[in-house]
């Protein structure tokens, strides 16, 4: 009986390792689902016509989950979609001065129409 435990969960595991993969390669380019000439990653955006303050722009077919550092000293850990454009907002007097990839599975749902979403 436990072998059947066992092989359950390594079927979980591989089963949920294929549909989160792993982060892409920061050189390629969000472009093409953006319309905008930056790399991956964090970027402090104090111009944005959207008055964001910083952004995270993920480039990979999979969910990931990213850690941001607020100038608080707060660390919250975001679950981002796949060629997610997270936008982060001022917060009172605080911003988030970076945000980088963290290797926690973030938490997913089946959302209504019957795909994957974040759990937040």
């Amino acid at each position: 009986m436990n072998s059947n435990r066992i092989r359950a969960a390594l079927v979980a595991v591989t089963a949920a390792a294929s549909v989160l993969g792993t982060p892409d390669q920061a050189t390629a380019a969000p472009g093409v689902h953006m319309g905008v000439d930056w790399k991956c990653g964090f970027y402090l955006t104090p111009t944005d016509p959207e008055q964001t303050r910083s952004r995270y722009f993920h480039c990979g077919n999979n969910f990931i989950s990213i850690q941001a550092e607020w100038s608080n000293g707060a660390r919250p850990v975001y679950c981002i979609k796949p060629w997610e454009n997270h936008p982060f907002w001022w917060d009172g007097p605080y911003v988030v001065v970076n945000a980088y990839y963290v290797p926690v599975v973030p938490r997913l749902r089946t959302g209504p129409s019957g795909r994957l979403e974040c759990n937040d």
